[in-house]
């Protein structure tokens, strides 16, 4: 029988973990009324920091919670099996400021560390792409945190 404990990641390891983007979940808040949804991102280890395109369509109450700059968390994370069956679950917590890139002030760094974001290959919009307004975002971490599970098995030995 495994005991699980969970323990911090290093630096390296947040890293190594985050990559050069990938997908997570973006909390913001108005007032007491949180409001979470899914995102790609793409990341920079030089700067530590995130970069997002975010999309906006008439209806979205995404609008009513991103007031830029806002306090933001970005967490990503992970969960698989080990071979010998025991699970395996990370994740990675950076909290800071979510601010926009206005288009005019966009560097070509800024676009190659957005294009490392994963683009879902469907549309996830009801309306045209066309009628969305898209924003470019970075979120500069005041913290970046990362967790992971590590499994102990006991000493049979007894």
């Amino acid at each position: 029988m495994a005991d699980v404990r969970s323990v911090s990641l290093t630096a390296t390891e947040i890293e190594g973990f985050l990559g050069d983007g990938g997908t997570g979940v973006l909390a913001v808040a108005r007032d007491d009324e949180p409001y979470a949804f899914p995102v790609s991102y793409g990341f920079d280890a030089d700067d530590g920091e995130f970069y997002l395109r975010l999309g906006y369509d008439d209806d979205s109450a995404k609008a009513a919670f991103v007031d830029e700059p806002c306090p933001a968390q970005l967490v990503v994370y992970e969960e698989a099996t080990d071979g010998d069956g025991s699970l395996d679950i990370k994740s990675v917590v950076a909290t800071g400021d979510l601010v926009r890139i206005p288009k005019d002030e966009l560097t070509p760094e800024d676009v190659e560390r957005l294009g490392k974001a994963r683009t879902p290959e469907f549309e996830v919009w009801e309306q045209a792409k066309a009628d969305i307004e898209f924003t470019v975002n970075k979120l500069v971490p005041e913290s970046i945190t990362g967790r992971r599970n590590v499994s102990e098995r006991a000493d049979s030995s007894v």
